[in-house]
């Protein structure tokens, strides 16, 4: 099975998500339904879920807006 990670400062669910995060979501969307496991690593927001799915996509949430990065990285 093919795999996808994608890395992204905020998550759909973000308060304050904006137009990347919407289009990103529709992509990641079309390749899970074309077979594809999509992973969206972004950073965490009080409230939301450390791990999720949403729509067939994998979330992972991990440091804030200035650290995601950092732990995207590992």
């Amino acid at each position: 099975m093919k795999e996808l990670l994608i890395l992204n400062r905020r998550c759909i669910r973000h308060s304050q998500r904006g137009g990347a995060e919407i289009y990103t979501f529709e992509i990641a969307k079309y390749l899970v339904q074309q077979g594809i496991n999509v992973v969206c690593f972004s950073s965490f927001q009080y409230g939301l879920k450390r791990h999720d799915v949403i729509d067939g996509i994998q979330f992972l949430r991990k440091g804030n807006e200035l650290t995601t990065h950092f732990w995207g990285f590992f």
